[in-house]
Formats: structure tokens, C-alpha cells, sequence
């Protein structure tokens, strides 16, 4: 999905009529639609029509934010027709890349520890731009592009700080193969180190307990000779980033 969010933002006018083959094509409209299904399994606030208002992800154009376009009269600029200007107010146009680049520098540094966001939608209900200053005007705070991006950047960090917030956690899954023996062993050393089994099932055929949990990456410091120490060698755990929390 990274790399598909990727290709549309990327498009040209060549790359949108030829370059792009039927495979990449069928992807996007396959990710289109499991959005679209999202969007109603969300209910509340958003509907599948909310699809035709994706303006971009954030942060790199590939991540798990939303930008959500509900300008009047600016409608017709979408994820999906990145070319189409149809239903577009020109003035705005001009500095829309602007506008995006703000929201990805806000989503890729957010007010809690610099950290990138995670799962946040910003929805832009209205923009306008009353005078377009001349260079002389300009100067002393800079072009206004820079000005544009600076301004969306600060109003989607307090936009973000006058919701509840939180830190998410980086986990890693952790796969141990163990016996009966040691099973006791082996959850004392996940529990100490936070831990969490999802589920351990006997390998067919054999005494071998297959256990599957997830990690803190952060507890992970060390977890593997802990592991192997304490169950004197018989469970080596394999870790593999998976997810955040």
C-alpha cells in the first residue's frame, strides 16, 4: 500500500495514461476500495463518499495519515485525479503542493517527542487566500509558499494537541520453540520484559511448544541471552518488527 500511495502521488500525465500497466492499475482500485470499506465499517463522521476526499497520506506520501480535502470549491483535487483540476479554485491550486507539504512535514515530526503520527485525519473544512503580496510584500516573512507551509504545519500540530494523544510503541513478534519443561521458564522472561503471548500451540508430532507473542522493541535489549540463559540454552527466540501499539 506504501508503494501504491506512492505511484499516485507520483503521477504525470505520461505515467497516468501510459507508463502505468494494468497490474499497478488493479492494485490501486483493489486499495480504493478496501479504504472505501473502511470508511463505512468507521461509521460516525465518515462514509464511503469521504473516499473522493482523500488529498494525500502523510508523512513521505506513504504513510498512516490523512489529509482530507472539504474546501468549497475546491473539490475536484483528490488522490485519485492528481491531474484533474476540474472543480478546482486556480488561486488555491497554485499553492497546493504547499498546503501538502505542510501536513507531511506536521505528520512526519509531531508535538509529542518529534515522533511521526499515526492514524490521525486532518480535514480541512475551509482555505482561502484574500491577497496574493507582491515580492516586496513578501520579503520580510518570506514566500508565501513557505509562509503557507509553516501556518498548515503549526495548525495541524494544534489541531492534533486539542485531541487526547498518545505514544505509540514500536513491537516486535517473537517466536520461541520450546519444551514442556521450560514453558514456565520462558513466560517468566516475556512477563519481566512486558511482554505479551498470543497464542502456543504443541508442534504435531513432537514435545515442541510453538508460542507466539509480541515484544517491546525497547524491552528487547538483551532479551535473547536472558532467554537462552534462563532456559539453559533450550529456546532461542526469533524477533521481527511487526507492528505498533
Amino acid at each position: 500500500n506504501n508503494e501504491l500511495s506512492e505511484t499516485m502521488q507520483g503521477l504525470t500525465i505520461q505515467e497516468s495514461t501510459i507508463a502505468m500497466g494494468e497490474k499497478t492499475k488493479k492494485a490501486i482500485e483493489t486499495f480504493r476500495t478496501s479504504l472505501g470499506d473502511l470508511f463505512d465499517k468507521a461509521g460516525g463522521a465518515w462514509s464511503r463518499s469521504t473516499l473522493e476526499e482523500v488529498w494525500c497520506f502523510g508523512p513521505r506520501r506513504c504513510g498512516p495519515n490523512l489529509l482530507i480535502n472539504r474546501i468549497p470549491g475546491h473539490l475536484g483535487h483528490n488522490i485519485w485525479n492528481p491531474l484533474s483540476k476540474e472543480g478546482c479554485q486556480p488561486n488555491l491550486l497554485e499553492y497546493d503542493s504547499s498546503f501538502v507539504n505542510g501536513f507531511q512535514m506536521a505528520t512526519l515530526a509531531g508535538p509529542l517527542c518529534e515522533e511521526p503520527m499515526m492514524g490521525v485525519a486532518f480535514v480541512v473544512e475551509d482555505w482561502s487566500i484574500e491577497q496574493i503580496p507582491d515580492v516586496s510584500g513578501s520579503s520580510t516573512f518570506g514566500p508565501l509558499s513557505g509562509q503557507i507551509m509553516s501556518a498548515v504545519k503549526e495548525g495541524c500540530r494544534k489541531a492534533f494537541q486539542a485531541q487526547p494523544q498518545r505514544l505509540m510503541a514500536a513491537m516486535y513478534s517473537c517466536h520461541i520453540q520450546a519444551n514442556a519443561e521450560i514453558l514456565g521458564k520462558m513466560y517468566g522472561v516475556l512477563n519481566r520484559r512486558h511482554g505479551r503471548v498470543l497464542h502456543g500451540d504443541m508442534t504435531q508430532g513432537s514435545s515442541t511448544f510453538s508460542v507466539q507473542a509480541v515484544l517491546p522493541v525497547v524491552e528487547s535489549f538483551l532479551f535473547a541471552p536472558e532467554m537462552r540463559k534462563q532456559t539453559s540454552g533450550l529456546a532461542s527466540p526469533q524477533l521481527i518488527f511487526s507492528h505498533w501499539e
